[in-house]
């Protein structure tokens, strides 16, 4: 009696033990929110390709979103080439209309057209909208990040190794499979000065095309919008995200439709509750359990293979699928690296330059090569004196496009700032855009500079 007791109870144990549910860090089904942002210039002459960067969808839960958020700098050059306005440009000599425009991407070669709903260039945040919702993404929940979530686990998921795809010559590119992830803490949350924009460090691994892609808190809602990162002048590279506070101000304000975690949590236990068995004595219970636990079990084995059918069924059409966008695939990587080659030849004709107009460099220049660093370090590219007014270790970063012909000049949170010629102060840690023959200075107007593009 008492063995066939034990062997009742090690089998409520099994039913227990199969009933439980698995708990996994991260949820693959995030990346049903996200997609690749892509803007261009769409020209009579062909097309132009300024850059890409991610965004996750906004809406009411269960309902197909048209309301996706990014970030401004992702969609900077649309803003600055007419928002979609007809416009004239030279490239080489040559008159070319077009306009600038903004895809989606959900795959490769699957994207429509997305149109500006906000911004906030500040805070380095924008709404974009397309022409009608999708069935294609899925919105995700939102929440404040708050002091209580430090050193919590989180996750930034985007799209920064689009271009490494010609090199691992991957089958498939832009699609969901594609994003990354990966993980990390938060380190800490703070306001930036000058602005006051909420912003989140953490020590998560995300590069330029993860710009715009959300920072994922373990429970799976999205507390941050991945936007930049810097280098503090001894090999560390610290990665910061805007608080999702910051994204509900200016969804709010625009009065955008999004769904917040606590909302989300609501509407799931809105769920009816079982109702539970009344209570059996013995003997009845082992029977009882018996029937029951084999059954369960049945049930269990039967969702089980039940769900291993589905999801070779649907590994056998995503691979059929894939095989018939090789052929796609090897085009776009022929036309990708048409692209670089021009690209590389338009940086062999135009370099750029900057020129210390400070008494101390008497007049020399360098050649803008990469990104270099200004400032008092020994590793700065341009190193002012010493004890120079106004001038930090690692002062500002300066970069050339050749593709442009500009420069990004980017204040490192400098003790005294970075001003325009004009005298505009620039934001720490934000990109601003530079043509030849214009000037600025570190801190004081003695420590002036000039770029130039030959």
């Amino acid at each position: 009696m008492k063995k066939k007791l034990f062997a009742w109870i090690l089998l409520a144990v099994l039913v227990l033990g199969l009933c439980v549910p698995a708990m996994a860090d991260f949820d693959p089904a995030t990346r049903d929110s996200v997609a690749v942002v892509y803007t261009c210039l769409d020209l009579d002459q062909g097309e132009y390709g300024f850059g890409w960067g991610s965004c996750f969808f906004v809406g009411n839960q269960g309902q197909d979103p048209q309301y996706l958020v990014t970030n401004y700098h992702v969609i900077a050059d649309f803003v600055d080439y007419g928002q979609g306005e007809l416009v004239s440009i030279t490239v080489d000599g040559v008159a070319m209309q077009g306009r600038s425009k903004i895809r989606v991407y959900y795959d490769s070669k699957d994207y429509e057209e997305a149109y500006v709903v906000g911004y906030d260039s500040i805070k380095d945040l924008a709404v974009l909208k397309l022409g009608a919702p999708t069935n294609k993404r899925k919105s995700i929940p939102i929440q404040a990040a708050a002091d209580s979530m430090v050193g919590g686990k989180v996750y930034a998921v985007g799209y920064p190794g689009l271009a490494e795809n010609v090199f691992a010559d991957a089958t498939t590119s832009w699609g969901k499979a594609d994003s990354t992830v990966t993980s990390g803490t938060i380190s800490r949350l703070f306001l930036t000065s000058g602005t006051g924009v909420s912003s989140i460090q953490v020590d998560c691994e995300f590069k330029q095309g993860n710009s715009g892609g959300p920072l994922v808190y373990d429970d799976g809602s999205v507390i941050g919008v991945n936007t930049y990162l810097i280098n503090d002048g001894s090999n560390n590279v610290l990665r910061y995200s805007i608080n999702a506070s910051e994204v509900i101000t200016l969804l709010n304000q625009l009065t955008v439709p999004y769904t917040t975690k606590s909302q989300a949590a609501a509407q799931e236990d809105g769920e009816p509750t079982p109702v539970p068995e009344p209570e059996k004595k013995f003997p009845v219970i082992p029977v009882v359990a018996g029937v029951a636990g084999l059954a369960v079990i049945g049930a269990v084995l039967g969702i089980v293979l039940s769900k291993k059918k589905k999801k070779a069924a649907e590994e056998a059409a995503k691979l059929a699928q894939q095989q018939q966008q090789a052929q796609l695939q090897m085009q776009q990587m022929q036309q990708q690296m048409q692209r670089q080659q021009m690209q590389q030849r338009q940086a062999q004709v135009r370099k750029g330059y900057v020129r210390s107009l400070a008494p101390q460099h008497g007049g020399s220049r360098i050649a803008v090569s990469g990104q270099i660093t200004l400032g008092r370090n020994q590793n700065c590219a341009v190193v002012y004196q010493s004890g120079t007014p106004g001038v930090s270790g690692n002062h500002a970063s300066l970069s050339f496009d050749p593709q442009s012909g500009e420069f990004v000049l980017v204040d490192l949170n400098s003790t005294y700032g970075t001003y325009l010629g004009a005298g505009q102060k620039l934001t720490p840690n934000m990109t601003y855009r530079l043509r030849s023959g214009d000037r600025f200075y570190l801190g004081e107007t003695g420590n002036m500079l000039e770029v130039s593009v030959e």
